[in-house]
């Protein structure tokens, strides 16, 4: 039968391992929060390593806008991009502007054209409709 006898050396050789494993349990635990996985499979026990959680959450989330808002920052268009945008814009609004003013003009002339007499009502009402909601 071989018992085995805890001498100091195995036991120092022991608490420095645990404490190695506690150490690699750490730092998956604040890679977890810090990156906002938070996987849940470990999780602090203490009060202090609470205290530090809550600290590297703060980081964390500090830490992921940071990085957002530099990301945003950097996408955004420069002066000439935004010129080109303008313009681009500005031209759309104003081919709507002559779209809208063909319109008109063309139920305007219309509906003078069906005023006239011996037309039929029918189209004189059609054609006021039309007219109106052009207009507007």
């Amino acid at each position: 039968k071989d018992v085995s006898v805890i001498t100091p050396d195995k036991l120092e050789a022991y608490e420095g391992a645990m404490q190695s494993t506690y150490y690699w349990s750490a730092i998956w635990m604040v890679m977890a929060t810090l990156t906002t996985v938070g996987y849940g499979d470990t999780y602090p026990r203490t009060h202090i390593g609470r205290a530090v959680c809550a600290f590297v959450m703060v980081v964390g989330i500090g830490a992921t806008s940071l990085l957002t808002a530099t990301l945003i920052d950097n996408v955004d268009f420069n002066s000439a991009e935004k010129k080109v945008v303008e313009n681009e814009t500005r031209t759309a609004i104003i081919d709507d502007h002559r779209r809208r003013a063909a319109t008109l003009v063309y139920w305007w002339w219309r509906f003078q054209r069906e005023r006239r007499p011996g037309h039929m009502i029918r189209h004189y009402t059609e054609a006021s409709k039309k007219y109106r909601g052009a207009v507007r």
